[in-house]
């Protein structure tokens, strides 16, 4: 008896942990661990080299290539909506989209499910997941492409590193996600060759709860990190930024719906700033937000601490786009603490409206060309 129950449960564990070997394109998963043991290569522009059906699936690549030579190619994983699939040790790459831009969903879920990767390189593509529990990119490296997640509940990409630099045309973002979301991370990641990327994280709410924190990004032509929508709470702490064109920290608002915000009222709140640099601008603010026309927007319950400008200052302000100024509709206590906006002459002046909205906790420099009236801090040095 004990013999056969020594048998049995053998053959459980083994079935438990069987793992299943992929050796050509155009297959569909379901439960279970598969592996790669050499490199795949898709010629479709309809059919996923990799469906997976349902389930929870483990896909390790074992540094193996997936790849789609098309100029129209689909997707290299494609996940069902309600599948869950983890992903690691995988390269995956397309050949350049039209100008160079990542146009190619490389990965989709919807209606449930967890998306995860570890230790991918993706070139030429596009991470797009809707609709998912979770999903989560650690370690992964990102060549030309751009990770998009919408209506996700918790979002994490951490420790990844993107190089865009055979981007050629402006106008496209690194990391996008877009709430309803409880929290969304984005920290300790790298982001060079960005001078056509206009912008590298955006975070659209609603959002509960948002940590940035430990980015290093390089040249932006537009912003490093910028809110859309209602944030709730949360750190922006210990990123750098170099060489943005327009601001390092932001958020805007237009009910007009142009393709910053589609109409979402801009509220921030209860978030701390921490020892955020920005170095070398080309004409770049370090804070900026303002809604735009017809402001319906918050700004509350905010702290700025010991953040630094080597160039450029702050404008936390309504802001004159098109013929317009309207100013947000609530402003109130925010505190500002050791900051460094730079005393450069016409360069370092700080620009905060309404000035009743904010606190000075003492520390800040800067240099007051604005009136004296938009200028809530001393000055000191």
């Amino acid at each position: 008896m004990k013999k056969t129950l020594a048998v049995i449960l053998f053959m459980l564990s083994t079935m438990s942990y069987a793992v299943t070997t992929i050796t050509n394109c155009g297959v569909t998963l379901t439960n279970g661990s598969y592996n790669l043991t050499s490199n795949l290569s898709s010629a479709s522009s309809t059919v996923p080299c990799i469906t997976v059906e349902s389930g929870s699936v483990t896909i390790a690549g074992q540094t193996h290539t997936i790849s789609n030579s098309l100029s129209n190619p689909a997707p290299l994983i494609f996940v069902d909506p309600g599948a869950s699939v983890k992903y690691k040790n995988i390269k995956l790459s397309f050949v350049s989209g039209a100008e160079g831009l990542p146009l190619v969903l490389q990965n989709q879920t919807t209606i449930g499910g967890t998306v995860s990767s570890s230790g991918v390189t993706l070139t030429n593509g596009t991470v797009s997941v809707s609709g998912a529990t979770e999903f989560t990119s650690t370690t992964d490296t990102y060549i030309n492409a751009t990770i998009l997640v919408q209506g996700t509940d918790k979002v994490s990409v951490t420790d990844d590193s993107f190089n865009e630099s055979a981007i050629t045309v402006d106008g496209s973002e690194i990391f996008n996600a877009t709430g309803p979301a409880s929290s969304v991370t984005f920290s300790n990641n790298t982001a060079t060759g960005n001078q056509y990327v206009d912008d590298i994280a955006i975070i659209q709410g609603p959002v509960t709860k948002i940590t940035v924190e430990g980015n290093t990004i390089g040249t932006t032509y537009n912003g490093c990190i910028e809110f859309l929508g209602t944030i709730s709470s949360g750190t922006v702490e210990n990123n750098q930024c170099s060489n943005v064109g327009n601001v390092m920290i932001g958020g805007y608002y237009s009910s007009q719906g142009n393709y910053w915000t589609a109409g979402t009222p801009l509220a921030i709140e209860n978030v701390k700033f921490i020892s955020n640099t920005l170095t070398s601008p080309v004409s770049g603010n370090l804070f900026s937000f303002f809604p735009v026309n017809d402001g319906a927007s918050v700004f509350s319950g905010n702290t700025l601490t010991d953040n630094i400008s080597m160039g450029n200052p702050t404008s936390l302000q309504n802001n004159n786009f098109g013929n317009s100024i309207h100013p947000f509709v609530t402003v109130s206590n925010n505190t500002l603490t050791g900051n460094n906006f730079t005393t450069i002459p016409d360069v370092g002046f700080v620009n905060f409206y309404p000035n009743t909205g904010y606190t000075d906790g003492g520390g800040n420099i800067c240099y007051a060309t604005m009136p004296v009236a938009n200028v809530p801090i001393v000055c000191g040095q």
